[in-house]
């Protein structure tokens, strides 16, 4: 994705966008998973990590 639909897309899940929010997890969940992974050397904590990232990304949307 290139910045400006990066910000489009933001802009759509601070709205309350559940489908732009779903293509923002399905672009970024395995890149942000393998960094975390990578810092982590835990499989299972990197995910737990993703997953408290994307929760809070939309409970903060606003």
């Amino acid at each position: 994705m290139n910045l400006w639909n990066d910000q489009k897309l933001l802009s759509l899940v601070a709205g309350g966008d559940r489908k732009a929010f779903k293509q923002l997890f399905n672009t970024y969940h395995q890149k942000l998973a393998l960094f975390l992974y990578r810092l982590t050397r835990d499989r299972w904590l990197a995910e737990e990590l993703v997953q408290d990232v994307f929760v809070n990304i939309w409970h903060r949307r606003d």
